[in-house]
């Protein structure tokens, strides 16, 4: 049996296009929000604002590092 998904709406478009134009192979970016909720948990350096088609301000997207060793935000 196959099951098929689909995922809608503008952090996914977001997503994508931080995918498919910013992170390199390896990489994971992600957007503004996404960093803001991940906490302290993980260490994320900001990149460079970027201008994604389709977007009316600029995106700062954020490159996940890694775990940091501080507890998570609950």
């Amino acid at each position: 049996q196959r099951k098929d998904y689909t995922v809608i709406g503008d952090a996914v478009n977001i997503a994508s296009r931080l995918e498919s134009f910013v992170a390199e192979p390896g990489q994971v970016v992600i957007g503004h929000e996404t960093r803001q909720r991940l906490g302290d948990g993980y260490q994320c350096r900001a990149l460079q604002e970027v201008r994604l088609r389709g977007k009316r301000h600029v995106v700062q997207p954020h490159l996940v590092l890694g775990r940091s060793g501080k507890p998570d935000r609950a």
